[in-house]
């Protein structure tokens, strides 16, 4: 199975169509495809994000009940100990919601990709276990996405037994990293430092072949309702700013991407490396750079190039993708729900079928083979007793 290369219907980052597309073209029409093919069959992240942010949406009070009823966990991406604010909005905004569990995990910016999804799994486990069984809906910012992702390729019973409900991965390299495939220039720089680059395994891991040995492999070696299952349960959120927008820490990354590899990007990964073809579903492709969406904002992370102006954009985004994660849940229980109600009414059809074949028809004595048999012997005895 291809996953990132041509495949039956879908358009590759790479093939020569795209290649002569304009930058500001390439990612749409991807896009444009996969809504064809229903992979972008629900996306109203983006409205749901810009209404909030004009302050237009309001929540009911049956929504944050309902809200309520699941754990959220976030997990960090690359370089996350140096962060300042790290999901710090995006926490206050859902415990204002009305969610009581709301859990943060930072794997180690050290080790790679590979070595931190077992060790999620064990935070995953034994957050469902202290939550009462609520079930999980994981959401990864970049390096923590992919991880998230390949935590739920390499366990789908994770998604069977509904310790998670939903995997969102948000600005994740998916697909591939072209400023991780930098790093293997790091390795003499590291090696003259020594400890000082200890994060460089952690940065190798977010090269593009690592990244597709990991997700292509996994999925490779997947069965068929295996990947379905994790493919109902898995959401990207997809993200693009212009040069002149983004925050100053993340420029030279989008200018390189942009005139390089003629690919739009958040600064960091291009647009179109963030989700896996044929397996999940796109949300919303959002206007932001890779960290204003999940970092406060303040005058320090300004002033380090860490952000940009956009106060509101965190607690924006977070108010609408609960809301949004919430209705694809919903959505898709309901279904279940209407499909499971179809095959019991097929079931009872089949059995009320099978009842009809088996009722014997109304006919007269002499046509029954059996019938036709006694009448014989009856006819013989009084033919008998005559003579």
């Amino acid at each position: 199975m291809e996953v990132f290369g041509s495949s039956a219907g879908t358009l590759p980052a790479n093939s020569v169509l795209m290649g002569k597309l304009p930058v500001f073209l390439k990612t749409q029409v991807l896009l444009w495809v996969m809504l064809a093919q229903g992979q972008l069959g629900w996306a109203q992240l983006e409205s749901s994000y810009e209404e909030f942010r004009r302050g237009e949406l309001t929540l009911t009070q049956e929504f944050r009940a309902n809200l309520g009823e699941f754990q959220f966990v976030f997990v960090g991406g690359f370089g996350n100990e140096l962060a300042y604010g790290y999901f710090k909005d995006n926490v206050e905004t859902l415990r204002a919601m009305g969610v009581a569990d709301v859990h943060v995990v930072f794997p180690s910016s050290t080790n790679s990709a590979t070595d931190n999804i077992p060790l999620l799994k064990e935070k995953i486990v034994q957050l469902y276990a202290e939550g009462n069984g609520k079930p999980i809906i994981l959401i990864g910012h970049s390096k923590g996405g992919l991880e998230s992702v390949g935590l739920a390729l390499a366990n789908p019973e994770l998604i069977r037994r509904r310790i998670i409900a939903r995997v969102i991965a948000v600005q994740a390299p998916l697909a591939g990293c072209h400023l991780g495939d930098l790093s293997d220039r790091l390795i003499l720089i590291g090696k003259a430092m020594g400890e000082k680059l200890r994060f460089l395994d952690g940065l190798r891991s977010l090269r593009t072949s690592e990244i597709r040995d990991l997700i292509e492999d996994r999925v490779a070696q997947m069965r068929p309702a295996d990947r379905n299952l994790v493919s109902s349960a898995l959401l990207y959120v997809v993200s693009r700013q212009e040069i002149r927008k983004t925050s100053r820490l993340w420029s030279a990354g989008s200018l390189f991407m942009r005139f390089v590899h003629r690919a739009e990007n958040d600064g960091l990964v291009a647009t179109h490396d963030m989700w896996i073809r044929g397996v999940g579903r796109v949300m919303g492709e959002l206007v932001a750079d890779h960290t204003e969406l999940l970092i406060k904002a303040s005058r320090f992370t300004r002033t380090i190039g860490l952000t940009s102006s956009g106060e509101l954009q965190p607690r924006s985004f977070t108010s609408a993708l609960a809301i949004e994660t919430l209705a694809d849940i919903e959505s898709q229980e309901s279904g279940s729900r209407l499909s499971q109600g179809i095959s019991e009414q097929r079931q009872i059809d089949k059995e009320a079928a099978d009842l009809r074949r088996q009722r014997p028809r109304w006919s007269l004595p002499w046509t029954q083979p059996a019938a036709r048999s006694q009448t014989s012997i009856s006819c013989r005895k009084s033919l008998r007793s005559r003579q």
